[in-house]
């Protein structure tokens, strides 16, 4: 359950980064999904086995994958409340 915690707490600080530099929502949302994404397939495919049981790569990304998005989506509508709407100032 940590884990989740931690996940959420990255993708909210990164989508609300994301929302500052694009100016995006839906970017704020898909970007921090699409990290979880990468790294969980680079992990899978890339990283040497380390043994202890099957993959269960594709459910991860369905239960972690969404709170990724959440947090993401959340990080960026707290930097429109405190920083401002579309403001570059």
């Amino acid at each position: 359950m940590e884990i989740f915690i931690l996940l959420f707490l990255a993708a909210l600080i990164g989508g609300g980064i994301v929302q500052r530099i694009t100016k995006s929502k839906a970017a704020s949302v898909f970007l921090p999904f699409l990290a979880y994404v990468a790294w969980s397939v680079y992990h899978e495919f890339f990283v040497p086995y380390q043994g202890g049981g099957a993959s269960f790569w594709p459910i991860d990304i369905f239960f972690a994958g969404p709170v990724a998005a959440v947090g993401g989506g959340v990080g960026a509508s707290l930097a429109i409340k405190f920083f401002g709407a579309n403001d570059d100032a």
